[in-house]
């Protein structure tokens, strides 16, 4: 099956003028947005405008010499490097142009937060939220969704949504890949109603729900309408937490939570391979999750997420890369810290990943049900 890769290359020559921005345009954004610009559109260059080529040209050439880099992009894949490519010689991407990159992570108020805004050629601004990088903080900030109405992220998502508004008259696309679909989703929730209506479209690509006072809103439930929400058939990510909008399954080539990758995507035309639901596995994790995040309240599940991140904070690496790294010394380091943890803090963990077993094995038994492709009619 095709990707969007393929897609680029097939659809490439062809303008936003001549041919609507669709769907899997919006996964290209989502994931480009990824790549780390910082040291291209530095802070000083903040309001300055680049092409999608240029950009991507300088990420390639600022390689290191074993062909890594890593330093530019979240992951450094074979797939990146060909992404790149692809899009300097696209007359549909490349000549399109990047503003308003941010990127901030802050430890002390477990917020990671990058964004960036793509101006293309039919007249619209497409602003889209970077989804969790390989940071701790980025992780923990994705746990506290389950017991916190607003995370810093969010709030600085609806901040930014309003920035770009204000500053250019255009009309607005909204999206993101992961955490980014609901950082999507929550600015144009809560960024005005005068911004709402200039949204054209809100893309979520599997990215999680949210806290059920979120859902409740009245302003949440005035944009839904305009919520493309994506999930691949075994989806966990996407399927996390509260959704009122429908969402439509995607087929990916992948397996298990790997289908969360944009690549594993497979495209036909110039939309997503249709699937006519999740599969059972999927089914499963969302019901276990669903059901272990009701067994606690908030005061629970915020003291449970502490203490989880608070040992892996004690392993002193900041990112899953560097955990990875360092696997020994930062195992051993989480240890110590556990033996010196609170008697009542260690039952609470225990008792907790234990209730979380015990929901998990009794929904594993049940019907098993393969998704079926959605076929068009001749």
């Amino acid at each position: 099956m095709a990707n969007f890769i393929d897609y680029i290359r097939w659809r490439g020559d062809l303008s936003f003028k001549k041919v609507p921005f669709n769907e899997v345009d919006n996964l290209i954004f989502s994931q480009l947005v990824y790549m780390k610009f910082d040291k291209i559109i530095t802070p000083d260059k903040y309001t300055e405008y680049f092409t999608v080529a240029d950009v991507a040209a300088k990420l390639l050439n600022s390689t290191t010499i074993d062909d890594k880099i890593s330093e530019n992009v979240t992951s450094d894949t074979p797939n990146d490097r060909l992404f790149l490519k692809e899009l300097i010689g696209s007359k549909r991407f490349g000549k399109t142009k990047i503003s308003r990159y941010i990127n901030k992570v802050d430890r002390e108020k477990a917020e990671q937060f990058a964004a960036a805004t793509f101006f293309t050629d039919d007249g619209c601004a497409f602003v889209c939220y970077r989804g969790t990088d390989t940071s701790i903080v980025g992780w923990q900030e994705n746990f506290n969704l389950s017991f916190m109405a607003h995370v810093p992220a969010q709030l600085a998502a609806v901040k930014y949504l309003q920035e770009i508004a204000g500053a250019f008259p255009f009309p607005l696309r909204v999206g993101g890949h992961s955490k980014g679909g609901n950082l999507a989703v929550y600015a144009a929730a809560f960024c005005g109603k005068e911004i709402q209506d200039e949204i054209l479209d809100v893309y979520n690509d599997d990215g999680p729900g949210f806290n059920k006072k979120v859902v409740s809103e009245e302003s949440y439930s005035a944009i839904i309408g305009k919520v493309h929400t994506f999930v691949p058939q075994s989806s966990i990510v996407g399927m996390l937490l509260e959704h009122e909008e429908p969402y439509i399954v995607i087929h990916s080539s992948e397996n298990g939570i790997m289908q969360h990758n944009p690549y594993s995507w497979d495209v036909m035309g110039p939309e997503f391979v249709k699937l006519n639901g999740t599969d059972e596995g999927s089914k499963i994790i969302d019901k276990t999750l669903h059901e272990w995040i009701g067994s606690m309240n908030d005061d629970q599940l915020k003291a449970f997420v502490d203490n989880l991140f608070g040992l892996l904070n004690s392993s002193g690496v900041h990112t899953t890369e560097e955990f990875d790294a360092k696997k020994l010394p930062a195992i051993k380091k989480v240890i110590q810290t556990m033996s010196h943890m609170d008697e009542q803090d260690k039952k609470m963990m225990s008792k907790t990943i234990q209730v979380l077993f015990k929901i998990g094995s009794a929904n594993f038994f049940g019907r098993k049900e393969t998704p079926k492709l959605i076929t068009k009619k001749a």
